[in-house]
């Protein structure tokens, strides 16, 4: 897979909340809440469809002041749980096709 032809987007319709630095997660269509840590919060916030993922791994690294090759890994991780819980929706783009 190519991270940057990869824009992960957050679903629409769920609710988003931010409390005491966490990030929960209203998913209507599973009845799920799904509490984010401040990391995974992050990252959620970086699913705008724009960013690929090196990009977001890219941001994580400078906001939390580590390297991006340590921080790659859980990016991947965590972008492809949000994956498999349903909260993206397709994003599998070339940045040339979309940009151009």
């Amino acid at each position: 897979m190519d991270d940057n032809a990869v824009f992960p987007a957050r679903r629409s319709d769920v609710v988003v909340r931010k409390i005491e630095g966490e990030t929960l997660v209203l998913d209507s269509q599973s009845g799920k809440v799904h509490q984010l840590n401040p990391t995974a919060g992050f990252i959620w916030a970086c699913c705008d469809g724009e960013s690929s993922v090196s990009d977001i791994t890219s941001r994580l690294a400078v906001e939390f002041d580590v390297p991006a090759t340590s921080v790659a890994p859980d990016v991947a991780n965590t972008i492809g749980k949000f994956q498999e819980l349903g909260l993206l929706v397709a994003s599998r783009i070339t940045k040339l096709s979309e940009r151009g």
